[in-house]
């Protein structure tokens, strides 16, 4: 899909059909995540075992690129608490918080990483250490 969605001559319909698709990968995401058995009661009255998500979650949203993915993660976690995180780059090795807003208890929880341009996947690192340094200070 990234492959489609950068392609000069793809068509306006084409890239919004696949950039929306592409997005929907976050609730693929969430499926690993840790999660315990519940058991429920069908309207049948038989018993389901089924699964229920952890409870502590949130989203981080990399400025401007991951706000796209904010409305699909809400819609698969309703009430969903989502942070912003925004770093300059200045080549491969120069890096810069310039803005944080996250939830105050972040480290108590399973954190989503919205960025639907890793292309290199260079800035994970970076911002597992920006948010351990956040979670510590």
């Amino acid at each position: 899909m990234h492959t489609l969605i950068r392609d000069r001559d793809i068509s306006k319909h084409d890239f919004v059909f696949y950039s929306d698709r592409l997005i929907r990968v976050v609730e693929h995401g969430l499926g690993h995540l840790p999660f315990t058995e519940k058991q429920v009661i069908t309207p049948t009255a038989s018993i389901y075992t089924g699964v229920d998500f952890c409870k502590k979650l949130c989203g981080v949203s990399i400025i401007r690129s991951g706000e796209s993915m904010e409305n699909a993660l809400r819609a698969c976690c309703k009430g969903i608490k989502i942070g912003k995180i925004l770093i300059h780059r200045d080549g491969d090795d120069g890096k810069q918080l310039i803005y944080e807003k996250l939830p105050k208890d972040i480290s108590e929880r399973h954190v989503l990483l919205l960025d639907p341009v890793l292309g290199t996947g260079k800035l994970v690192p970076l911002l597992e250490a920006t948010l351990c340094t956040i979670f510590h200070s």
